[in-house]
């Protein structure tokens, strides 16, 4: 037999009273909350309550508003207590997205307001770097966030993201620049007439070409070519392209009458400085090198 559960509880009950021992059994009854009652997230407004809220941004202007990621932004906001108390302490942050008012943003900078009296003024500036985004239609927002807990937006500004610019390299830094990558020695130290073998990577890291490199070693105390210093060989290039580079293999015997000790040998590219380049001050490089005199 079905008993309705409406039935239920007056059921076990008559049942108790016929038993005639022990208390009432409780029967928990669960209760369904009705489809209506449930509950409800709270959502954010889009457009800020001007009535419940004294502070109000009354202008917003920015230095550019076609900046590309990477330039410089400045941003001033003007804030007036428009309300008829004074005003928590707080701060304005700055928020970029492709949305409107979107907490979720990416985070520019912000700003610290001082408490405003009844009617009174503040005009704020922030700095920032634009970050790598896509180009096209973006909003940078303002929210208001008081010491009190207070929050909400003031101000919102659409920008366009742009392309950067091409790089604008200086007349000179069209000219050839010689420069030597990688050097070795085929040995760091060596006796009287014993030869040794140099190779080296020149590449050419400038715009223009360069043509009849003319590349010389030397045997020096130390890294600076001068006068007094010994040279040993020579090397020649036909041509480097702009981004082009070449191994060079050249060699020299040590000399007899070189006093044993601790030198530098010399790699100088364009001596005689036939190439117009961007920089002359990257044209040496100078590698350790002993001689030993012989037991």
């Amino acid at each position: 037999m079905r008993i309705s559960t409406h039935l239920f509880p007056l059921f076990v009950s008559l049942a108790w009273c016929i038993s005639g021992c022990g208390q009432p059994p409780h029967v928990f009854e669960e209760e369904t909350p009705h489809p209506t009652q449930a509950r409800q997230q709270p959502t954010e407004p889009t457009q800020p309550d001007e009535e419940t809220f004294n502070i109000q941004c009354e202008t917003l202007h920015t230095n550019t508003d076609h900046p590309y990621p990477g330039q410089k932004v400045t941003f001033s906001a003007q804030l007036r207590n428009a309300g008829e108390t004074p005003s928590s302490p707080g701060k304005l942050v700055y928020r970029l997205s492709t949305h409107r008012f979107d907490r979720q943003g990416r985070y520019l900078n912000h700003d610290l307001i001082p408490a405003l009296p009844e009617g009174g003024q503040s005009t704020q500036f922030a700095h920032f770097t634009l970050p790598h985004t896509t180009p096209g239609r973006h909003y940078i927002s303002v929210r208001w966030e008081g010491q009190d807990g207070s929050s909400r937006w003031v101000g919102i500004h659409p920008i366009t993201v742009t392309e950067p610019p091409p790089l604008q390299l200086p007349p000179q830094a069209q000219k050839a620049d010689l420069i030597v990558e990688q050097s070795l020695l085929s040995r760091r130290q060596a006796q009287y007439a014993e030869h040794v073998s140099i190779t080296s990577n020149i590449r050419n890291i400038g715009k223009e070409e360069a043509s009849k490199v003319r590349v010389r070693y030397y045997l020096s105390r130390d890294h600076i070519l001068s006068s007094s210093d010994r040279y040993l060989s020579y090397d020649t290039i036909k041509s480097l392209k702009g981004g082009q580079f070449c191994t060079k293999q050249a060699g020299f015997h040590v000399p007899h009458n070189q006093l044993p000790g601790d030198y530098f040998v010399l790699i100088v590219i364009d001596p005689l400085e036939k190439n117009d380049e961007f920089n002359k001050k990257n044209n040496i490089k100078a590698l350790p090198f002993s001689i030993h005199r012989q037991p």
